[in-house]
């Protein structure tokens, strides 16, 4: 049984059955914070732990020795198969978000081969059986191998950030997010199936005007700048099987669609654009060129009455006449908007951070003030 003495090792041994147990104090060299251990016989054993230490004794813990230090590793989980089969797992703490790491040997731990798998993260556990091994990790990583860890194969998808939902219905929606990733839902967001992927896209909003006519909005990533980036929009006409998309090369990344009715449907694009269709998507119209810079949401209750949010702003633009011409409404100056909703063209609801707390504003008359809650 190991445990975290940080200061030196902390390995305890039982002779019956675990009624009693003795702290094997003198155990040299030192593994500091043992994280798990594995013994094939009641003789032949190892300890890993932080520092990438590796120990094995073949006396039952009277001696030890070392077979592996590596500073920047961290090792929580060993497993052998035998005498000479072995694993190790956890991860390279030099990163930002660290690297999986796996190690094997084949000689009892004299020599270790780093296996290669490409995933940030750490693992934490691990089992083997009869050639056939499972390993599992933060982020919900699961790998499996069936040759004896010679291949890792990923069980389960990749983790995503998403940015936006929207049903069509009680059933049928969609979810997008980073990495162009597009899920589809048809029972409620039981189970997801997805429709996209691909690393250079990001999505932004999603807009399903029926359970088959749906949009989703977002960026063209060419740099690791915000104007290194294009608009682009993504329609299917057939619940998400087929996906055309339209990139404008003119405009920076687009950040959220809405549609007031079947045909009429607007985006706020990142420079103080916006654009504006008539018919269902098949063309876009540049409406507008000097509402401010980060245009956010932006929303209708009806074909007259509109308003935009500016990305963490503390006012709402309003329109009365069908986005031809846009208001400024103050909420207040220490007010970093997030969110807002109206249910109707008076009462609404506005969220976001107020002197690093949380807060909530709401109007009853349409925006001209608001009270927080």
């Amino acid at each position: 049984m190991v445990g975290s003495g940080f200061y030196g090792n902390t390995i305890h041994k039982t002779t019956d059955g675990g009624n009693s147990w003795i702290q094997l104090i003198n155990v040299n060299p030192i593994v500091y914070c043992s994280t798990d251990v594995y013994f094939i016989d009641e003789n032949t054993g190892w300890v890993v732990g932080l520092f990438g230490h590796i120990i094995k004794t073949t006396d039952g813990g009277a001696t030890w020795t070392h077979q592996r230090a590596k500073e920047n590793d961290v090792y929580y989980s060993v497993h052998f198969a035998d005498a000479d089969t072995g694993w190790v797992v956890g991860g390279d703490t030099g990163g930002s978000s660290g690297s999986v790491i796996i190690l094997k040997t084949t000689d009892g731990g004299e020599t270790w081969d780093e296996q290669s798998i490409d995933a940030s993260g750490y693992l934490f556990s691990s089992d083997f059986n009869d050639g056939f091994g499972w390993t599992v990790g933060t982020d919900g990583l699961i790998y499996r191998t069936i040759d004896r860890g010679e291949n890792w194969i990923s069980q389960r998808d990749e983790k995503y950030n998403f940015n936006s939902v929207h049903f069509a219905n009680e059933s049928e929606g969609w979810a997008v997010g980073e990495k162009g990733v597009i899920l589809h839902s048809e029972d409620g967001g039981k189970n997801w199936y997805k429709q996209n992927h691909n690393d250079s896209l990001s999505f932004s909003s999603v807009y399903a005007i029926d359970n088959q006519n749906v949009f989703t909005v977002g960026s063209v990533i060419k740099g690791l700048s915000i104007y290194d980036r294009n608009g682009i929009i993504f329609r299917t006409t057939d619940s998400g099987q087929i996906w055309a998309k339209q990139t404008f090369n003119s405009l920076l990344g687009f950040n959220f669609i809405t549609f007031v009715n079947d045909s009429t449907g607007w985006i706020t694009v990142t420079n103080g654009t916006l654009l504006k269709t008539t018919n269902r998507g098949n063309t876009w119209e540049q409406f507008s060129s000097d509402l401010g810079t980060v245009l956010n949401t932006i929303q209708f209750v009806n074909e007259s009455t509109g308003w935009i949010s500016f990305y963490s702003g503390n006012t709402l633009l309003k329109t009365t006449d069908g986005g031809n011409n846009w208001n400024s409404q103050f909420i207040d100056s220490n007010f970093n908007m997030y969110s807002f909703y109206f249910i109707n063209a008076n009462m609404g609801w506005a969220v976001g951070e107020y002197h690093f707390g949380k807060n909530i504003y709401k109007t009853t008359d349409g925006g001209i003030s608001w009270s927080p809650l």
